[in-house]
């Protein structure tokens, strides 16, 4: 097994393990006609809320972007098959409330096994 497949299966396996954390939400791609119209294409994928902790700051390449209201977002590659870009959406549905977050900024690893988020309320 290679190292990407272990990767892969590690984040499998993390999402399992807190599966009490996980989210059912979707990642919503907007696009813009140029014009006045934009229409919105999500795709479902799994989320991991959490909040932004110091070590978290000190190793992340958009640490000087998070304000602390801001929430940190974990979500597999494997659910992401649109492109993941600033300005996309993340939106959770919680006890029939819907959370709906702008991707501020992201990073990932070499696999895109896992996605980690700075995500903003809108």
């Amino acid at each position: 097994m290679g190292l990407k497949a272990v990767t892969l299966k590690g984040v499998e396996t993390i999402f399992k393990v807190l599966k009490d954390a996980v989210k059912d939400g979707s990642h919503i791609v907007e696009t813009n006609d140029g014009w006045n119209e934009s229409s919105e294409t999500p795709e479902d994928v799994r989320v991991i809320l959490d909040q932004f902790k110091q070590e978290d700051i000190e190793h992340s390449s958009f640490s000087d972007l998070i304000q602390p209201t801001d929430t940190k977002g974990l979500v597999p590659g494997v659910d992401l098959i649109l492109p993941v870009r600033t300005s996309n959406f993340i939106e959770v549905t919680e006890n029939e409330d819907v959370r709906r977050f702008t991707i501020v900024a992201f990073e990932t690893d070499p696999f895109e096994a896992m996605y980690t988020m700075l995500l903003r309320d809108t």
